[in-house]
């Protein structure tokens, strides 16, 4: 019991033994920075070879210099970079409104302080039903005004159909002031309303005369608005590169009337499945698992996704769903389970996946070379300081994507294997499980050779006073 004891304070009070080891990283694959002229933040995409030979979890990665020696690196979902324009838009301040004759209306306006150079104004009316020409200049420091929009057109005619334009597009300019002139400030709009008057003579109309009312009508201005376009870009996690599954295997189920469809990938980190089919006109339920096959042999199911699968084509009616997505997986093996009921299969043309990137992300030397190196099923990863390169990705410093070689097969067979940390192991389950059993045994064991010894001694005891009640 003692040496029971002493040895389950051992492997608690232990650290790891043995030197430090070297990589049993069984592959590698150069990393091309031939193209870095500085210090750079890499981006190295891993692709289907590296899922394939890694763990889940890919622990077994690592990032090695031309020296041997461990570079630190992060794992991130690799993103896409998209751009769309955004129209930012604000009031004009100081504002000046003076009707000058033979010109117009003049309004005058400057920019603010933390303003940025315009792509356009609107000008900003109640009115409907008018059109008016405008033009604006710039007014650079020295006062000279310099004309950067001719004869600009803003109208609505509603009259005869919802269309208006109120905006006035202008060319960049480094100009802080403007001048903004609108030809007759006034307008005259004809009234819907009609006046007519008959002159008769018994049942004779002797003469007719129609009126017409134009009412002449200031041109309202409620404010001048500014705007600019600008280009907005946005990161997105990619979740739709194309992936080739390793296999396929579709069978029927008649007693069930389910069709099913084992898919077997390399490990990739999927998120989408579709089929391809000329079947039409059928909407069936199916169902995503990923399946686990147990010690004993057994399968065990999870439930990735459910949805239906369907396509209409009848006349002008054309919708299609033919793809289930999911939470990103890279599980080697699941199965897509379509329910018929009494309808017959779909015909199965081919099974296409789809999902994430990861890549590997490190602070890149221009003069050094570097090798990635994956596939160890035992292997941990190490704790290397990271943190130079998690505040450059806060910053947004952008990355560079490089390509990696073929993969070359390491000769680890003269590399000893990693030592044992028992503080470790101290943390799987079932170890902790397997000591707490033998410990229990141990106590059952050592109570019952206790109650024994007691009983013993209480016999003997018993036995002795016996004797001397004889005697």
């Amino acid at each position: 019991m003692n040496k029971t004891c002493l040895f389950l304070a051992l492997l608690i009070a232990i650290p790891a033994i043995g030197d430090e080891h070297q990589l049993r990283l069984q592959w590698s694959r150069e990393i091309d920075t031939s193209s870095l002229k500085e210090e750079e933040l890499v981006a190295v995409p891993l692709d289907s070879d590296v899922y394939q030979k890694t763990q889940d979890s890919l622990e077994d990665v690592a990032i090695q210099d031309s020296t041997g020696e461990l570079v630190p690196f992060l794992i991130r979902k690799q993103k896409k970079e998209s751009s769309h324009k955004v129209t930012k838009t604000w009031s004009a301040k100081n504002i000046s409104l003076k009707p000058v004759k033979e010109v117009g209306l003049e309004i005058r306006f400057e920019l603010n302080k933390d303003d940025p150079q315009l792509d356009g104004i609107t000008i900003l009316t109640p009115l409907k039903n008018f059109e008016q020409s405008v033009q604006v200049f710039a007014i650079d420091d020295s006062g000279t005004e310099t004309n950067i929009v001719n004869d600009a057109v803003i109208f609505d005619y509603s009259r005869y159909m919802d269309v208006r334009n109120i905006r006035i597009p202008i060319a960049r300019s480094a100009a802080r002031r403007f001048l903004v002139t609108i030809d007759q400030p006034t307008n005259q709009q004809q009234s819907q309303l009609l006046e007519l008057t008959k002159t008769l003579r018994g049942d004779e109309e002797l003469s007719r005369t129609i009126r017409t009312t134009i009412e002449d009508r200031a041109f309202r201005i409620d404010g001048i608005q500014l705007w600019r376009d600008e280009t907005e870009t946005t990161h997105h996690v990619i979740d739709d590169l194309p992936y080739q599954l390793v296999e396929t295997k579709i069978s029927e189920d008649k007693e069930t009337q389910e069709s099913i469809i084992d898919i077997v990938t390399n490990g990739e980190p999927l998120t989408e499945l579709s089929i391809e089919t000329p079947s039409r006109n059928f909407q069936r339920s199916a169902t995503l698992f990923q399946i686990e096959t147990l010690n004993s042999g057994t399968e065990e199911l999870q439930q990735l996704a459910n949805h239906s699968l369907k396509r209409f084509e009848f006349r002008h009616l054309h919708e299609e769903q033919l793809s289930l997505k999911f939470q990103p997986t890279r599980h080697r093996h699941m199965r897509l389970i379509i329910k018929n009921q009494d309808s017959p299969p779909l015909e199965f043309q081919k099974i296409n996946a789809y999902g994430n990137v990861d890549e590997v992300v490190f602070i890149a030397d221009a003069n050094q070379k570097y090798s990635l190196l994956y596939g160890d099923e035992t292997h941990q990863q190490e704790k290397l300081d990271t943190a130079a390169i998690q505040a450059a990705l806060s910053k947004n410093i952008p990355t560079v994507t490089v390509s990696i070689g073929s993969p070359v097969e390491r000769d680890v067979s003269a590399i000893p294997l990693a030592p044992v940390d028992f503080r470790s192991l101290l943390n799987n389950p079932f170890l902790i499980g397997t000591i707490v059993l033998v410990m229990l045994s141990l106590l059952i064991r050592l109570l019952y050779t206790a109650a024994q010894k007691i009983e013993a001694v209480t016999e003997n005891e018993n036995n002795t006073d016996e004797r001397e009640t004889t005697l």
